[in-house]
């Protein structure tokens, strides 16, 4: 999932039919694991966050969070990752699944990952659906004009 502002005006994002090359996080490298703590100051795997949310609300540009295996949720009915934070044309900031494992976002509500912010990239998450709790009244009554994103499997 890629987020790349439009040419005119940063409120309004649209998805690439060929993405951008994504320079190299250049920041910290972060963990996140579902046995993690978000108390912890997560620069390593055994110092780990636990909640990709608390993740991304320490990233800057060029920074990478790399997800631990797990299946991950949010309470009450929040999105799992909510990204806001934004990187730069020059400095993404990437979540990633570390290499050769299963992520899985599991959302208790509308959304299991929402991009609000330009140059952040998603990698390698299986993003299960919230079917079993939506009616067609309420998906009809929080209906909008899609965010369109460019969403990439490893």
């Amino acid at each position: 999932m890629t987020n790349t502002p439009e040419s005119d005006t940063s409120a309004d994002l649209r998805a690439l039919p060929n993405p951008p090359s994504i320079p190299s996080g250049s920041g910290k490298q972060y963990w996140v694991s579902p046995h993690g703590r978000d108390t912890a100051n997560g620069l390593s795997q055994a110092t780990a966050f636990k909640t990709l949310q608390h993740a991304q609300s320490v990233t800057n540009p060029g920074d990478v969070d790399n997800v631990l295996p797990g299946i991950y949720t949010a309470p009450n009915s929040r999105d799992v990752l909510q990204v806001n934070r934004g990187g730069s044309a020059a400095a993404w900031i990437t979540y990633k699944a570390a290499p050769g494992v299963k992520i899985q976002v599991s959302p208790n509500n509308w959304m299991g990952v929402e991009m609000l912010a330009p140059y952040a990239v998603v990698e390698g998450f299986d993003i299960i659906g919230n079917a079993r709790n939506v009616t067609m009244a309420y998906a009809l009554q929080h209906a909008h004009p899609p965010l369109a994103c460019i969403c990439r499997t490893m």
